[in-house]
């Protein structure tokens, strides 16, 4: 009796705790969904099944709505090389045939991994996704049409869709003229909703955000969200930390803070796990929601059971996990860009005594390791020499100084 309440709380419309539907007004429905990675394990199950498998199970729960949007978290290029780091994704464009006969509309791209193949792989992105149907957001050919909010109309209504990253993209030069992602900027992207709400009866805003993993939203998201909200924002929707965080009503507006994955080859512990929101909207704001959950199984997302929606409800709702969130968040701080596009390096930088850091450590671990054997001894010995030859001399600093 109690997993078939549960799961009713989480699979049956929720109407109220707004502002209701106007007498006339028109409604539209939103489907949003979270992480859809199309390489790697993804790309692998579709050349052996095809470009429909991995939506195979869900495409009823998108193709009802007026309006869908996911995050993109790869390349959709042929010959974009991986930037050399830990995660890089890219897929064959093809594979994003499948996205649009499962209805998406728009690709969010304002993320850590649309350049994971560099700039012109994600200029490949942005013409593989248009020449489908599917509209880009986060990303363009340069900064400034990155930020532009997307501008469709639905049902009767002008919609305006924002899209922001907090986590920087690692292994790329920052260059307003060259194709690029939108980074969020603390003091202007309240000004940004006002402006969008201008333009359009409703504004969806995109966040990528928070610490992975995470099961609750730190307390500067919450805080910023519900400034979103108050400035203009209909809807915020949230991804980056794989897991599905809460959705809650702020005014007439509504909060999901992490979608958690949809489409995805993870095997990380609390991954393979997410929601589908369903969210009505009118001039009013969000007339009513419905938060469907989603596993993952062989790279293809499936409605969750009654089971399984109790264990959702249950994990993400403890009071353990968010004590585990509020320790990340001190370890991590959300504002990994704080200082928005202007923190990414925009230029090659040189060597410095703190680049030999990372190393020295590495070294004074393998020295603390005990030896018994004369050739441990003499490893010792030489390691130490090494530590010696990356400690930065007065001679050198004086040297590097003096190179332009």
């Amino acid at each position: 009796m109690l997993s078939a309440l549960v799961a009713g709380v989480l699979s049956v419309a929720v109407a109220g705790g707004g502002s209701g539907s106007a007498a006339g007004e028109p409604v539209v429905t939103i489907a949003a969904v979270g992480d859809v990675q199309l390489g790697r394990g993804v790309g692998r199950a579709i050349e052996r099944s095809g470009v429909d498998y991995p939506l195979a199970r869900v495409r009823g729960l998108i193709e009802g709505a007026d309006l869908a949007i996911l995050n993109l978290e790869c390349a959709l290029s042929q010959d974009g090389v991986p930037i050399a780091k830990r995660f890089s994704f890219r897929a064959d464009p093809a594979a994003a045939d499948g996205l649009a006969r499962a209805g998406f509309d728009v690709a969010v791209l304002a993320n850590n991994h649309s350049m994971d193949c560099g700039r012109w792989a994600l200029a490949e992105t942005l013409e593989a996704l248009r020449a489908r149907g599917i509209a880009p957001v986060g990303a363009g050919m340069d900064a400034g049409e990155a930020a532009a909010p997307l501008i469709v109309d639905r049902g009767g209504l002008r919609i305006a869709i924002l899209a922001r990253t907090f986590i920087l993209p690692d292994g790329v030069i920052y260059r307003e003229d060259a194709p690029t992602i939108a980074v969020w900027d603390p003091a202007r992207i309240e000004d940004e909703v006002r402006a969008a709400r201008q333009q359009a009866e409703v504004v969806v805003v995109s966040l990528h955000w928070g610490v992975e993993y995470a099961r609750q939203p730190q307390e500067s998201q919450r805080r910023l969200a519900r400034r979103l909200i108050e400035a203009g924002a209909t809807l915020v929707i949230g991804h980056h930390t794989h897991t599905p965080q809460p959705v809650e009503r702020h005014g007439a507006g509504l909060i999901a803070y992490s979608l958690g994955d949809f489409v995805f080859d993870s095997r990380a512990e609390g991954g393979g796990r997410g929601v589908v929101l369903l969210c009505q909207v009118g001039r009013s704001g969000v007339i009513g929601y419905e938060v469907i959950p989603v596993v993952i199984e062989d790279c293809q997302p499936r409605r969750a059971g009654e089971g399984a929606a109790h264990s959702l409800l249950r994990t993400a709702g403890a009071r353990h996990q968010a004590r585990r969130a509020a320790t990340q968040a001190a370890a991590a701080p959300m504002a990994t860009a704080r200082r928005g596009p202007s923190h990414w390096p925009r230029a090659p930088t040189c060597r410095s005594p703190t680049a030999a850091r990372p190393a020295k450590r590495r070294v004074r671990k393998l020295m603390m390791r005990p030896r018994s054997s004369s050739g441990g001894a003499f490893c010792s010995i030489v390691l130490a020499a090494a530590l010696k030859s990356m400690r930065p001399t007065p001679a050198r600093n004086r040297a590097r100084s003096a190179t332009p």
